[in-house]
């Protein structure tokens, strides 16, 4: 769960660096053109659970049972009977301590904040890999491996520091709940940094008269870099009427000397990418920095009986709820930003 998402970074950082097919192109990750190898990906997670789930196969397929001490059709009888009467406990022992946690002021407001914090986290580790990749001009590669390296320390010392501090400390309920009031606040305010750390928008060259004249398809779009720095949505809006391996030239559209572009984005000179990942990778440490007195604070807010129900509660809003809530927030955002 915390080592989970940064090895994958750094899986998909490596095979997304390598062609489709495996075979040698002209192509570079930055063209936007270039799709990487992502089924390796799937390869090596399933061959890694087909692996995992081998010892599986050596349990045996019976169990060896004791010889029965009553006639066989009389046992299966109160054997059936008992179990009826274990499931019919069990079920009212369950609502009886769902009622109890959920009379709990204090608990309640932890599983809201714990998953309001997992929605967060959820949509922005779905959407800052693609972001920083538009924002900064980055490839794939380069934006997973400036981010997932780094994040495995900080995952790893966060989650380490937060038991450590917790056990140093005896933090009771209210030494959690002041901890998590105030890792919280920081989080907060270092968030906002995120406004700071942006670049300015792509610009494209303006159409011209010889732009006009080319009779270029709108609808086909190939994101160039021109010598003189200036982007084009297409070779053909510069004016580019050859083409050598991956470079267009004789582009009468570009002022240069050379008169040739190359797919992708112009370097804008925008320095705050490292700014952006250590912010990152900082907000990372503090998340995981919770994780520790986060549990102490759902156990000690029910009786010890509930504990179990509690924790397990909190999991199920925390990941597959926030999942879903999120699934359909990015559908309903696509679908209203799309059609506007």
């Amino acid at each position: 769960m915390v080592f989970g998402p940064p090895l994958a970074l750094l899986l998909g950082s490596y095979i997304s660096s390598l062609p489709l097919d495996l075979k040698e192109t002209s192509m570079t990750p930055m063209d936007p053109r270039w799709v990487g190898a992502w089924w390796i990906g799937f390869l090596v997670v399933g061959v890694a659970c087909i692996i995992s789930a081998l010892p599986i196969m050596c349990f045996p397929r019976q169990f060896i049972q004791r010889p029965p001490s009553e006639p066989v059709g009389l046992k299966d009888s109160k054997h059936k009977k008992k179990l009826r009467l274990v499931a019919k406990e069990m079920m009212t022992g369950l609502l009886e301590s769902m009622k109890r946690i959920m009379k709990r002021p204090l608990f309640l407001i932890t599983l809201c904040s714990g998953t309001l914090e997992a929605f967060y986290g959820s949509g922005a580790f779905a959407f800052s890999q693609k972001y920083m990749e538009v924002q900064f001009n980055k490839t794939s590669q380069q934006v997973s491996m400036a981010i997932g390296i780094p994040t495995i320390f900080a995952l790893a010392s966060g989650t380490f520091l937060g038991g450590l501090l917790t056990t140093r400390l005896k933090l009771g309920l209210r030494g959690c709940v002041i901890a998590g009031l105030l890792r919280v606040s920081i989080l907060g305010a270092i968030q906002c940094l995120y406004f700071i750390f942006g670049c300015k928008d792509t610009e494209f060259a303006e159409p011209t008269p010889r732009m006009e004249s080319c009779q270029c398809d709108q609808n086909s779009v190939l994101f160039v870099c021109g010598d003189d720095q200036v982007n084009y949505l297409s070779p053909c809006l510069a004016g580019c009427t050859n083409r050598t391996l991956n470079v267009f030239t004789n582009c009468s559209g570009i002022s240069s000397d050379m008169q040739q572009v190359t797919p992708g984005f112009c370097d804008d000179g925008c320095p705050y990418f490292p700014y952006f990942v250590a912010t990152v990778v900082i907000l990372s440490f503090l998340n995981c920095l919770g994780i520790i007195p986060g549990y102490i604070q759902v156990i000690r807010t029910v009786e010890p009986v509930d504990q179990a129900l509690a924790i397990g509660t909190s999991a199920f809003c925390c990941t597959l709820l926030v999942v879903v809530v999120v699934v359909v927030v990015v559908v309903v955002v696509v679908v209203v930003v799309v059609g506007a």
